[in-house]
């Protein structure tokens, strides 16, 4: 009789033996590619030392130890490649491996970490994106210059980026170097950072500007209001741009950073106050046509109350107007957080907190909006059909 196939168990010993090699492999790969990294960045510095004599000793300190940090973390990845690559198969443990893993990946995450930093002045959450997502083409000459200006501040934003990359890396330069030739780099690099940042706000401020104007739902006095502090910013901006060109020491680009970084609080709570306005008109404006539509369909069923279930029919237009009427206490939560925003630079983070909270808030009733819509839609399908 014919043996049953059997299949042969996996074999442990193996599995770790090739995982571990292939760890060590990549260990030793990393390390030395770190070690010539670092070497020729050490020649490259020491040349500049001997190129200049102007360098701050805390700058070479902090260069120094950082080339000691490096050189640390090579020789702990080729030492524990090294010993993975010669250890025994069977004294080899999954944890091992692992470990082994983590020490090849920790500098990838912490460049990726790195790249992710962004400046504390500019908001790099785009507020705008959340009304201008599923926005359709629309003959409104008012929406489609909301739409371009929005367009405007999104083209502007990723200028905004590049150019603060670019200042960076002049700054380090100069701040390593210290040569005439890295001070003056650093000036226009600085200068172009300034101007980028200060023509930003400037877009996105006009993006919001634009869009209240296009957004029905919202009171005359309030987007006049909204439209005038809007304008001063604007105009602060532009005398703020005006200065840039003529700057010509760190000291005074400085001293006119400061006036916008000192304003920014400012416009930061003008924004925040401009946007929940912009939700607020956009939902009223539809809550308003639900319920005219809502009265509509109740005249149309009391018309017709011996053809249609008027009572059935009533109380589903009742629960409608209920649930729509549940927007009022999330609206007025919402104004709560927005009066606890201040224009104050220490307040930043409670400020986007509050924030945070608003647009939570308005998540929530635009949801029942949708719900109610969809109820609407059910309810005259009902009476179509009845």
């Amino acid at each position: 009789m014919n043996q049953p196939a059997t299949t042969s168990p996996v074999n442990w010993l193996t599995v770790k033996k090739y995982l571990a090699k292939l760890t060590s492999i990549a260990l030793l790969f990393s390390a030395t590619r770190g070690l010539i990294t670092t070497l020729a960045e050490i020649f490259t510095f020491v040349s500049a030392i001997q190129r200049s004599t102007s360098l701050i000793q805390s700058d070479v300190n902090t260069t120094l130890r950082i080339f000691l940090v490096e050189i640390i973390r090579v020789a702990v990845e080729a030492t524990y490649g090294v010993v993975l690559l010669v250890k025994p198969g069977h004294k080899v443990r999954f944890l091992h491996i692992i470990v082994g893993l983590v020490l090849f990946l920790i500098p990838y995450l912490i460049t990726d970490t790195l790249l992710q930093q962004t400046s504390d002045l500019l908001l790099y959450q785009n507020p705008l994106s959340i009304y201008a997502q599923g926005a359709s083409p629309s003959p409104n000459p008012a929406i489609d210059s909301a739409t371009q200006a929005l367009s405007d501040y999104q083209f502007q934003f990723q200028n905004y980026r590049t150019t603060h990359s670019q200042y960076l890396s002049d700054k380090n330069a100069f701040l390593t170097f210290q040569t005439l030739n890295a001070q003056e780099t650093a000036i226009e690099s600085t200068k172009k950072l300034l101007i980028s940042r200060a023509e930003t706000l400037h877009t996105y401020l006009r993006a919001l500007r634009t869009k209240l104007g296009a957004t029905p739902g919202i009171t005359l006095a309030t987007k006049e209001s909204l439209e005038a502090d809007l304008s001063a910013e604007e105009s602060f901006l532009e005398e703020h741009l005006a200065q840039i060109p003529s700057l010509l020491s760190l000291e005074a680009i400085n001293n006119e950073s400061l006036k916008l970084e000192a304003r920014y609080p400012q416009i930061q709570v003008l924004s925040y106050t401009t946007i929940y306005t912009i939700f607020r008109g956009e939902q009223t404006d539809i809550s308003q046509k639900l319920l005219l539509e809502q009265r509509n369909l109740q005249n149309l069923v009391d018309q017709n109350a011996t053809e249609l279930n008027s009572d059935r029919i009533s109380q589903w237009l009742k629960d409608t107007e209920n649930k729509l009427a549940e927007n009022d206490t999330s609206f007025a939560a919402a104004e709560k957080e927005l009066s606890q925003i201040k224009p104050s630079l220490n307040l930043k983070l409670g400020n986007q907190r509050h924030f945070g909270k608003i647009l939570s808030l308005l998540e929530e009733t635009r949801t029942r909006l949708t719900q109610v819509v969809s109820f609407t839609q059910e309810i005259i399908n009902r009476i179509k059909y009845s």
